[in-house]
C-alpha cells in the first residue's frame, strides 16, 4: 500500500509497484487475454509490466485487510473477474495508471460491448 502524508506526495515501500483491478465482462478468460497485446500496444505499457488476469474474486487471497474488504464489495456488486498489474522498479501509482490505461483500450476493443451488464456499461474499479 502507500502512504499519502499531508504533503500530498505518495511514498511507495516497495520497489515493486502493484495494482488491482475488479471488474464485470461477460467475455470469456481467453476473449479477454486475446485482447491483451493490442491493449498493451495502445496503451503503450511498458515491456516489464505483468499482467495477470483472474477470473472470478477472490477476497481471502489478500493480507491487506483493506483490499480484501474492497475484493468482497466488488464481487457482492457481479464483478466476475480481477486484473492484477505488476511493475516492477515503479511505485503502486504508476502500475495504477497502466492498468487504467488497459482498461480504456479494452473498452475501446472488439470486446467492448461485452463490458456491459443488463445494458448498463460496469465500470472496472482500480486499487493500489
Amino acid at each position: 500500500m502507500v502512504d499519502q502524508s499531508n504533503t500530498g506526495e505518495a511514498y511507495s515501500f516497495s520497489n515493486t509497484g502493484e495494482a488491482y483491478s475488479f471488474f464485470y465482462c461477460n467475455a470469456s478468460k481467453s476473449e479477454i487475454l486475446e485482447e491483451f497485446p493490442r491493449a498493451r500496444r495502445l496503451a503503450l505499457t511498458p515491456e516489464n509490466l505483468e499482467l495477470i488476469l483472474i477470473e472470478g474474486i477472490n477476497p481471502d487471497i489478500f493480507e491487506d485487510e483493506k483490499l480484501k474488504r474492497i475484493a468482497y464489495e466488488n464481487l457482492k456488486m457481479g464483478r466476475n473477474y480481477t486484473m492484477v498489474a505488476v511493475l516492477p522498479g515503479a511505485p503502486n501509482e504508476k502500475a495504477y495508471t497502466e492498468l487504467g490505461d488497459i482498461y480504456n483500450c479494452l473498452y475501446a476493443s472488439p470486446i467492448g460491448d461485452k463490458f456491459y451488464k443488463n445494458g448498463d456499461w460496469f465500470p472496472a474499479e482500480i486499487v493500489y
